[in-house]
């Protein structure tokens, strides 16, 4: 299957005959043919079309997430979605298709309820988190591991903590034991960690250790390890961001013999670096991708964008970005303020909306989707 761009800012379009497409909001290139009776803008990567008479959900290749088979579909709240078939029944199902599911605590304990509070997997849980990807992270007897929608364990209980599914990898974390003592040759106390072969391995001595969760990288759906590939044997993962745009943040733990600070990498799907973010200990500050484009502040000098190879393509100079969605590009467009004004701006950093706007509040957001909506049509 051809690998669509995904990053390109695609909007809806109507053609002459009434049908929907897809075309780049830029370059005005049609991605996505018309062939749809109606289509909404892409939200998080989808977007819900009438195809035959019958409404479906689509990702930026074209490919049905949800088939075309239903009346009528009305998104409810994040990832859930209202649908009813030719006979009337009702269903909520999530973006995969499947039943919508949510986690809840009873007596201490967690489980899974539907949209309408009917219990579908008993609460037997010491804690649960939302699905992802068709996958949820659950805790017992210290440990966590992911069940699917049917309550099986498709990952086992080995993590010290395990974080949601994005872009078909999720951040664990392993239980680490060390020891501190006196190093003679680095002149200060130092840890010794107990090195495992296996990741449920425990020193035989355990009560004389500390443990500590440590982050170890990412587990694909199969429960496969994919470890970052560090640049030497002195940096230390701490802390790992989820996947955005074939992207991921990781923080890292330097410990040289005269020096001890953070670093801080984007990497890819594969765990290769592709660049080092900079002066880390200087209060910079990233955030994930879209449209090829995540958002980065420096310390007095206001916030910008980086591409996905760590290229300053906006410079910094806007005090806020608020972003139709946090602070992320929404189809090709985000909110910022400068001169303590808000307007909006593109991917490439043109001010599509002049920033002239005291108030950032809905009727402003308003006005800007509609302006946004006269250009799709020019």
């Amino acid at each position: 299957m051809k690998k669509t761009n995904i990053y390109y800012p695609l909007v809806p379009f109507e053609d002459s005959e009434g049908y929907w497409g897809f075309k780049d909001s830029i370059t005005k290139k049609i991605h996505i043919e018309p062939v749809y009776e109606y289509a909404n803008e892409f939200e998080k990567g989808y977007a819900c079309v009438i195809f035959k008479g019958k409404y479906g959900v689509i990702d930026k290749d074209n490919n049905f997430i949800i088939p075309p088979i239903y009346d009528y579909l009305g998104d409810l709240y994040d990832g859930a979605f209202e649908v009813y078939d030719e006979k009337d029944n009702r269903f909520v199902i999530d973006i995969t298709g499947s039943v919508f599911l949510k986690s809840k605590e009873s007596d201490g304990l967690y489980g899974y309820v539907d949209y309408d509070e009917n219990v579908v997997i008993p609460f037997q849980y010491e804690n649960a988190a939302d699905f992802s990807e068709g996958l949820a992270a659950v805790k017992k007897n210290g440990k966590w591991g992911y069940i699917n929608k049917k309550g099986e364990v498709v990952i086992p209980f080995r993590w010290g903590h395990a974080d949601l599914f994005s872009e078909g990898f999720a951040a664990v974390k392993r239980i680490s034991y060390y020891k501190e003592k006196w190093s003679e040759s680095k002149h200060k106390m130092v840890r010794e960690y107990f090195y495992k072969d296996n990741i449920d391995d425990v020193p035989d001595d355990v009560e004389t250790w500390k443990n500590r969760e440590m982050a170890i990288g990412y587990i694909n759906k199969k429960g496969e390890i994919l470890e970052p590939h560090l640049p030497d044997e002195e940096v230390f993962l701490t802390f790992a961001e989820p996947f955005s745009e074939g992207r991921a943040c990781i923080n890292c733990y330097h410990s040289e013999w005269y020096n001890e600070h953070d670093r801080a990498f984007y990497i890819d799907t594969e765990g290769n670096i592709v660049f080092e973010v900079e002066d880390v200990n200087s209060g910079i500050h990233y955030h994930p991708f879209s449209c090829g484009r995540a958002a980065v502040s420096a310390y007095l000098r206001g916030w910008g964008y980086i591409d996905r190879d760590g290229k300053l393509v906006i410079p910094y100079q806007y005090q806020e970005i608020v972003g139709f969605d946090e602070m992320e590009f929404n189809n090709g467009y985000a909110i910022v303020k400068r001169n303590n004004l808000y307007g909006c701006i593109d991917v490439d950093g043109n001010e599509i909306v002049p920033c002239i706007y005291k108030e950032y509040d809905t009727d402003v957001v308003t006005f800007i989707k509609n302006h946004l909506e006269s250009l799709k049509s020019d």
